[in-house]
C-alpha cells in the first residue's frame, strides 16, 4: 500500500527510527531533515521496512530506464531474505515517466526540490535515510548480488567508518581505463579516501555527526568527507572494499567524456584553500603510493591517447558549450 505525506506547517513528515537508535544520531537526523527542509516536497512510501539495518539510497535526477536496471539489481541481493533493508530513491525531478513502472523496487521515494546539486541531495536523504548503514548508489550503476553480504559483513569491523567500492565497465569500457581510481585491485585497501561517491557504504551516525558531504562541491567530495570523518574519528577508517563491485561506466559517450573534461579540469584548484588541514591531508594522500590495476598494452595506447584529448579540451573554453546528455 502506498502513502503519500507532505508536509504539515509543524513538522516534516517521517518514519519510525529502527530500534535501538542512539539519542545523539536520532537528534542529528531531525536537525539534517531541519537542515533541508525548504529541498523537500514530500515523502512517498510504498513499503515500510521495520527496523532496516541498511538504507540504499539512489539519487536521480531525468533517469532514463537504467534507473530500473539500477533498483532491480539492489533489490535482487543474496540477504534479501535474511537481513531487513530498505530502498529509499531520492527523486530531484524529472522521474515521473518511471514511477508507475518501480512497482516493488522502491520502498521509500523521497521527492525533493528539482535538479538539486548532488551533494544537496544526498545530504537530505540521509535525514530521512534509517539504517545504521547507508549506501550511495549511482542510478546507472548496477551492484553485484552479493553486494550488500559483502558490506554488512566488512563493518563487523568496528574501526571501519566508511568504504567505497570498486567499479568495473559495463558497456564502455575504454572509459574506465581513465578513471584508475575505479579498480584498486582485489585486496582491501585503507585509502583515506571515498572516491567512488557513487558505490559506496558508511555508517549513519558517524555520516551525520561530520555533517555529510559539503554542499558547494562537485570533485574531491569523497575526499573532504574522509578527512572530516578522520579529524572526528581518528580511531576511524575509509577503505577500498574490493568486493563491493559495480559494473558502471566512466562516461557512456564521446560528449560525455568532454563534459567531464571541462567539469573537472579544476577540481584540485578548486578544492585547495578550504582549510589548511584539508590541504596538507590532501598533499599526504596525493603523495602516497597506490594500488593499480595491471592495464594491457591496448589500454596504455588508450589511456595515452585519452590523457592527449583531455589536455586540449581542458585548454578550449569552446567546449564547455558541449552538454553531458
Amino acid at each position: 500500500m502506498q502513502t503519500t505525506h507532505e508536509p504539515s506547517e509543524k513538522r516534516l513528515p517521517t518514519l519510525p527510527d529502527r530500534a535501538g537508535i542512539g539519542d545523539e544520531e536520532k537528534r542529528l537526523g531531525e536537525a539534517f531533515r531541519a537542515r533541508y527542509a525548504s529541498e523537500f516536497r514530500e515523502l512517498v512510501v510504498r513499503r515500510e521496512v521495520k527496523d532496516p539495518a541498511v538504507t540504499l539510497v539512489v539519487i536521480s535526477y531525468r533517469a532514463g530506464d537504467y534507473l530500473l536496471d539500477c533498483l532491480r539489481h539492489l533489490r535482487g541481493q543474496t540477504v534479501a531474505l535474511d537481513l531487513p533493508y530498505e530502498i529509499l530513491l531520492a527523486d530531484s525531478g524529472g522521474l515521473e515517466h518511471l514511477r508507475d513502472r518501480y512497482g516493488n523496487l522502491v520502498d521509500v521515494e523521497l521527492r525533493l526540490r528539482d535538479g538539486l546539486p548532488l551533494n544537496v541531495a544526498r545530504n537530505a536523504a540521509m535525514g530521512w535515510a534509517r539504517g545504521e548503514l547507508v549506501a550511495y548508489i549511482d542510478d546507472d550503476g548496477l551492484v553485484v548480488p552479493d553486494w550488500v553480504e559483502y558490506g554488512v559483513n566488512l563493518f563487523r569491523d568496528e574501526t571501519i567508518g566508511a568504504a567505497r567500492g570498486r567499479i568495473v565497465p559495463h558497456k564502455h569500457p575504454w572509459y574506465n581505463v581513465w578513471a584508475g581510481h575505479y579498480d584498486r585491485g582485489d585486496d582491501l585497501w585503507d585509502e583515506d579516501n571515498v572516491s567512488t561517491e557513487g558505490n559506496m557504504l558508511i555508517r549513519r551516525a558517524v555520516y551525520l555527526a561530520i555533517g555529510g558531504f559539503r554542499d558547494d562541491l562537485y570533485g574531491g567530495e569523497g575526499l573532504y568527507l574522509a578527512y572530516c570523518m578522520k579529524r572526528a574519528f581518528p580511531a576511524l577508517r575509509s577503505v577500498y572494499a574490493p568486493g563491493m563491485i559495480m559494473r558502471h561506466d566512466y562516461c557512456r559517450s564521446v560528449r560525455e567524456f568532454i563534459w567531464k573534461s571541462r567539469r573537472y579540469k579544476d577540481v584540485r584548484k578548486n578544492i585547495t584553500g578550504i582549510e589548511p588541514a584539508f590541504d596538507a591531508y590532501m598533499a599526504t594522500f596525493d603523495a602516497r603510493k597506490k594500488p593499480v590495476r595491471k592495464r594491457t598494452p591496448t589500454e596504455e595506447v588508450v589511456l595515452a591517447g585519452m590523457r592527449a584529448a583531455q589536455k586540449t579540451i581542458a585548454r578550449m573554453p569552446i567546449f564547455d558549450r558541449v552538454k553531458r546528455r
